[in-house]
């Protein structure tokens, strides 16, 4: 039975990591396609049109248009474009830091994720080259900024986190406090009233950033206590060895 179980824990956890590869391709694919799609778009349309030209694309809807904006969207901060450029570099570290320790299986996180990223890193890219960002697409029937891929890939890729953050999130939440139980509480290792405060309805960053803590903390312990298991091991089959030689 004890063998079925471990079995079962192993198939789980191989299905676990194979999901959580599927999470970073497609990080990574939605992170390249856009970012290039980006990159090459800017460049051709800025190339045919030239700074301030016009085209239809879409009579009615939807126009391109040559805009360097020195800012962000309406032109705000266009004389602190330093300060854009370190918030961005900012939200880089702490995004991909956030990515790479959830370990997360969830497929919508990969593609929100590399949606996030291109969009951050296809205008960052414009801003440190040409010191402004080149917009192209207007919509011709409200009054709204010029925008470019890279916004739309920022935009999608928000609406998708916000969606994961309410509806998975907490799902995902809700696992790991029964692995975390099933793993540490049997044992008394770890207080389980601490994990049963831990709010899984909702997503709370300060809650999420004490849970991991508290998952590293006693996963250190139990690899601590195994190596520990595994040295006493090794010295006793020494002794052992060494007792029935002098025997000899």
């Amino acid at each position: 039975m004890k063998n079925k179980n471990q079995k079962n824990e192993q198939e789980k956890a191989s299905k676990f990591n194979k999901k959580q590869v599927i999470c970073n391709i497609l990080m990574l694919v939605f992170l390249v396609f856009f970012l290039v799609l980006d990159i090459a778009l800017k460049y051709v349309i800025e190339s045919k049109l030239g700074s301030g030209g016009v085209a239809n694309f879409i009579p009615g809807f939807i126009n391109l248009v040559v805009v360097h904006n020195y800012g962000a969207a309406w032109g705000l901060f266009a004389k602190v474009q330093w300060l854009l450029i370190v918030v961005t570099f900012i939200f880089l570290i702490v995004f991909l830091w956030f990515f790479f320790t959830k370990k997360s299986n969830s497929y919508l996180l990969g593609i929100a994720s590399g949606l996030l990223l291109s969009g951050t890193l296809g205008n960052l890219y414009d801003r440190l080259v040409f010191g402004y960002v080149r917009d192209f697409l207007n919509f011709e029937f409200m009054n709204f900024p010029v925008f470019n891929i890279a916004d739309s890939a920022l935009t999608v890729g928000i609406i998708l986190l916000l969606i994961y953050f309410v509806f998975i999130y907490p799902k995902e939440l809700k696992i790991e406090k029964q692995r975390m139980k099933k793993e540490f509480g049997k044992n008394g290792e770890i207080n389980t009233d601490d994990l049963d405060n831990i709010d899984t309805k909702r997503f709370d960053l300060k809650e999420a950033l004490n849970f991991k803590k508290m998952w590293k903390k006693h996963s250190e312990k139990k690899a601590e206590k195994k190596r520990q298991t595994t040295l006493q091991n090794v010295e006793a089959d020494n002794d052992k060895l060494d007792g029935e030689e002098d025997e000899k």
